[in-house]
């Protein structure tokens, strides 16, 4: 979620990120171990763009993503499927959406379909998103893939190292 241009208009336009959760072990009947396949909920959370300004901002981000996790918890599949088409069109539409796929829980370099494990792994989005998943490398690790556009880049080229200039001192 980022804001890249700041009048009035923009502030009130809501910035979405959405996610999906592994369900297995919340359903009143878990899947059993050796469940081949997945059981995810989608989730997402809404912030306005005003409220992404300023040192709260992150703040504001980690409580909405919190909030969609705690209601997840709690009422798993509230967001049933005659409504997706709704949620996705004003989501996609408006161009204003943060996807995040894959998890480093997902062990997606231990996964081997009879032609062995893999080498590289690239998750590819036609959308504005971001990738997770375990480093084949180094135990730990972490691999994080983004796609966004050049604007959004530089931006974000910006304020790392901006932050990197902050945590010498």
């Amino acid at each position: 979620m980022t804001v890249f241009r700041n009048d009035d208009e923009e502030d009130v336009k809501e910035e979405f990120f959405r996610f999906a959760a592994d369900c297995r072990d919340r359903l009143e009947h878990s899947a059993p171990e050796t469940y081949f396949g997945n059981c995810l909920t989608l989730c997402y959370a809404t912030l306005k763009r005003k409220n992404l300004e300023g040192e709260s901002g992150l703040v504001n981000v980690v409580k909405v993503i919190e909030r969609a996790v705690t209601d997840m918890k709690s009422e798993l599949f509230k967001d049933d499927a005659e409504n997706w088409r709704e949620s996705f069109t004003k989501m996609f539409v408006l161009e204003s959406t943060l996807m995040v796929t894959g998890s480093p829980k997902f062990t997606v370099y231990e996964t081997d379909f009879g032609f062995g494990r893999p080498t590289k792994v690239e998750m590819i989005h036609s959308f504005k998103g971001m990738s997770l998943a375990e480093s084949e490398d180094k135990e730990g690790g972490l691999e994080i893939g983004l796609v966004c556009t050049s604007t959004e880049f530089e931006y974000l080229r910006s304020a790392i190292e901006q932050g990197l200039q902050v945590s010498k001192f």
